[in-house]
Formats: C-alpha cells, sequence, structure tokens
C-alpha cells in the first residue's frame, strides 16, 4: 500500500479509536489496545509503520457494556457491527466501522456485509487455572458453535453442518451459554494471560495520544510475540492489505484497488 493511502487510512482509523475511547471514558468500560496496536505503542508510539489496522480487547463483561451502550452513543459516523446488526458479519468478535468508507479485504470483497474501514473490538475470555474436564469440553463446544456461526455468515463450507442447520436466535444462544465462563486468567485467540497483567489498566502513548494499554504490557508482549521489540525481516513485514479501499464512497474515483 503507498504511504500516502496507509498514512490517511490511519487518520480514518484514529477517528474510530477516539470514539470508541470517549464512549469507554463515559460509561466506565475497560479496554486494552493490543496484538499490534499494542506493540505500535511501545515501539514505535504509534502504528507499526506497515500495519493497517487497530485492534482493541475488552474484558467479556466489559465488551458486553459496549455492545449495549454503543448503538446509543455512536455518533451517525459510525457503525457498530455484530452479528445482530449485521446479518452477514461472521461474528467473532465486534466491529466500529466508518460509514460512507470502504475497506474491503480480498477475502470478503463478495459479502454483502458493511464494509467500512474498522476498528476490531474483541473480547477476552475467563478461563480457569486449572479448568475441569467439563470447562474444557464447554471450551470446545463454544469454539465449535462459533466457527459455525462464522462459516454460515459467510457461507463456508467449513465448520459443522448440523450445527450450521441450526436457526440463527438458537445458535447465537448457545454460542454465548458455551462461550461464558468464569476463571482467574483471561484467553483470546488461543493465548491465555494473567488477570493481573492487565488490570489495572494504564495509558500509552499512541500517536499523541494516551489510550488504554495492558499493565503488564511487556508480559503481554512477550506471550504472544516473544522478543517484540525486535523487528521482523522485510518479507515478513505485512498486513491486511485490502483488496478495495475507499474513503468517500460518494466519489468512486477515490476508490482505490
Amino acid at each position: 500500500m503507498k504511504q500516502e493511502i496507509l498514512e490517511k487510512l490511519w487518520q480514518h482509523e484514529l477517528k474510530i479509536l477516539d470514539e470508541i475511547d470517549r464512549i469507554c471514558k463515559k460509561h466506565n468500560i475497560t479496554y486494552f489496545i493490543m496484538w499490534g496496536t499494542l506493540i505500535g505503542a511501545v515501539r514505535h508510539k504509534g502504528f507499526i509503520p506497515w500495519d493497517d489496522d487497530i485492534d482493541i480487547n475488552m474484558p467479556m463483561k466489559d465488551y458486553k457494556k459496549f455492545l449495549k451502550v454503543a448503538p446509543k452513543e455512536l455518533s451517525d459516523e459510525f457503525f457498530l457491527q455484530t452479528s445482530k446488526t449485521d446479518k452477514y458479519h461472521p461474528a467473532y468478535f465486534a466491529k466500529v466501522r466508518l460509514n460512507n468508507t470502504a475497506f474491503y479485504s480480498k477475502e470478503d470483497t463478495n459479502i454483502k456485509k458493511h464494509h467500512g474501514i474498522f476498528v476490531d473490538i474483541i473480547p477476552l475470555y475467563d478461563y480457569k487455572r486449572y479448568p475441569s474436564i467439563f470447562s474444557k469440553i464447554k471450551m470446545k463446544i463454544g469454539e465449535r458453535l462459533t466457527l459455525a456461526v462464522a462459516c454460515k455468515r459467510e457461507n463456508k463450507n467449513a465448520g459443522n453442518r448440523f450445527l450450521k442447520m441450526l436457526p440463527d436466535g438458537i445458535l447465537y444462544r448457545l454460542r454465548d451459554i458455551f462461550r461464558n465462563s468464569h476463571g482467574d486468567m483471561f484467553y483470546s485467540w488461543g493465548f491465555y494471560f494473567e488477570r493481573e497483567d492487565f488490570l489495572p489498566a494504564i495509558e500509552l502513548e499512541f500517536c499523541g495520544k494516551m489510550y488504554s494499554a495492558p499493565k503488564n504490557y511487556d508480559n503481554v508482549l512477550k506471550i504472544t510475540y516473544g522478543d517484540y521489540m525486535q523487528l521482523p525481516p522485510e518479507d515478513k513485514r505485512v498486513a491486511h492489505n485490502p483488496g478495495r479501499i475507499s474513503f468517500d464512497l460518494s466519489k468512486p474515483d477515490e476508490e482505490l484497488n
């Protein structure tokens, strides 16, 4: 992606992040900049130079609270995308998208969902340090249900055929029941974290502003990336690289391939 396009994309994503931050502060909702965004804050005080998105995490109770208050709080410029607000959204997690823009990944160009420029909002699931067999089975079922929802939304063949046949309402309810848990650790994207590494949140600088981040971000980043201060080889410096992008859908000439 050309640098001038990437920097323009960053400004649109920061606009979304600022709106999320405003709502979270108003309603006392905890969130954390995470993943590549957290590396960017620590290593670059902003975006990783080749990164093209923003990721945040929320503890599950805060995630649910955000989904409840955000539809009333977001201005008309933004859209909260969940399985309930967009029937084609795969429902792994929520996104806040910027209306009148587009960020098409190469994989979902033909899916009829809201494709606006976005910030990912990913839940941190509670997880027991020493889970029982029942807890492990429950987690696995929850993962299968999540996959079934995603495959059904994206019309993919993967996932359990029987689960995909269930009505949407039942499938989503079962997913929420089996993914809901209580524990002394956090779990997200296959990684397990100490709650004390996240809470209480601190603030880190990101592109000249202060945003909420895990308290012990060093531990969190070492768990997820290892030696995160070491730049990866040039051939590994890749991002999502959208198939199409537009900063103003009312101006077709601005849409870029």
